[in-house]
């Protein structure tokens, strides 16, 4: 699941509140711990990070250097992004 949102605190809790309905309503999981967080020109990537809570435990999370989402890989380093969605496409 790919989800856009606010960079802040506020966006990000309001997302794992309703993932936390949802596993109210009716079970579903989420591995908190596995959650990416790609912030595009991040001034340094893999600085920013989160304190969240859910299914009532806090959770800290970490912005990564790039995400891959439906197979395009998304990036701080262009050239690294270039290769990865272009050259190896080649």
């Amino acid at each position: 699941v790919a989800i856009l949102t606010l960079n802040n605190a506020r966006s990000i809790q309001g997302v794992f509140s309703e993932y936390d309905r949802l596993r109210e309503a009716c079970g579903l999981i989420l591995n908190a711990d596995k959650t990416e967080i790609y912030i595009p020109k991040e001034i340094r990537p893999g600085s920013t990070h989160f304190n969240i809570v859910y299914s009532g435990t806090m959770v800290n999370l970490r912005s990564v250097n790039s995400v891959t989402v439906c197979g395009i890989n998304f990036s701080s380093n262009e050239a690294n992004m270039y290769e990865y969605n272009v050259e190896r496409r080649i």
